[in-house]
């Protein structure tokens, strides 16, 4: 997107517990420096938990919303 101010790529494998508090940190930093179009982009590596679910029940505040990247398990560089 053009209009976007700021993108923001988190991999994540298996990052149920921390992932929530991690988007919401995400999200009241980004308010505080009054950017209004923040893009954040997901890549989970084939949790096995609950990350994805963790993920989509995040407050994300800003518009667009959250994407979710997902894929088989191929390691932290992949």
């Amino acid at each position: 997107m053009a209009d976007v101010e700021l993108s923001i790529v988190i991999p994540v494998f298996n990052g149920q517990g921390w992932i929530g508090r991690c988007i919401e940190h995400l999200a009241r930093a980004v308010q505080q420096a009054g950017i209004s179009r923040a893009e954040l982009i997901v890549v989970d590596d084939g949790s096995t938990d609950a990350t994805v679910a963790e993920v989509r029940a995040a407050n994300w505040p800003v518009e667009p919303e959250i994407v979710v990247l997902s894929q088989r398990n191929q390691g932290r560089l992949a």
